[in-house]
């Protein structure tokens, strides 16, 4: 019976343990994510029509990785000037930000205990711009394939890294929610920011992948 007290009386503070723990495995990972390459090749996009390529369109970023990207957040435009580019632009800054201060924001809740509630909110605001991110480069690495004989495929290239962010940014929501004060707390904000930055990702994938799409095929 005592023994059954004990293990009552110190499973907040184990689940808060084991939590923070899971929350830092998250942050290693996003921060491991900033140095691993945004696509399977170099970004650019190809619009493919057999038997003959029609055109490339390159995207002039400074690196391949997103390290890279949030050094230039805020000097010279990674695209080309035109409205849907210049959207991209300002997508893929933004993304690149709001995963650096999710997993900066989810940092210091793990050494301050009474802010862990806030650790949900900072992975769903890490989600948000790894999705804004996916969204951009979905729609920019697209290759749209006709042969006349089978219906026209999309083919993407796309490296690991925005798996990494992923993950690392679910294990500080799942962390996080383990290591309130509050079970659950911040879950379900991070949750809804999730979701949205995932329809918004989506939307992105679409209206740039069709820009660059039609652009190389009139421009050819």
């Amino acid at each position: 019976m005592v023994g059954g007290a004990a293990k009552l009386a110190t499973l907040p503070l184990r689940r808060r343990l084991i939590g923070a723990g899971i929350m830092l495995v998250g942050v290693f990972l996003v921060g491991l994510g900033f140095f691993v390459d945004l696509t399977g090749n170099p970004l650019h996009a190809n619009v493919i029509v057999a038997p003959q390529q029609l055109g490339a369109v390159q995207i002039p970023l400074s690196s391949h990785n997103a390290a890279g990207i949030l050094q230039h957040a805020f000097d010279h435009p990674l695209f080309t000037a035109n409205t849907v580019r210049q959207l991209s632009d300002v997508a893929v800054r933004g993304g690149v930000i709001l995963m650096a201060a999710g997993a900066a924001i989810a940092l210091v809740t793990v050494f301050i205990p009474p802010l862990r509630g806030f650790a949900g909110l900072a992975a769903g605001l890490g989600l948000f711009g790894d999705a804004a991110l996916a969204g951009v480069l979905f729609g920019e690495n697209a290759r749209l394939s006709v042969d006349f004989s089978h219906n026209p495929q999309i083919h993407v290239d796309m490296g690991t890294a925005l798996w990494v962010f992923a993950i690392g940014f679910g294990a500080i929501l799942v962390g996080g929610a383990l290591a309130a004060w509050r079970p659950l707390a911040g879950l379900f904000s991070g949750l809804g920011l999730a979701l949205t930055g995932a329809g918004f990702g989506a939307s992105l994938a679409l209206v740039v992948g069709g820009n660059h799409l039609i652009a190389g095929l009139i421009g050819h």
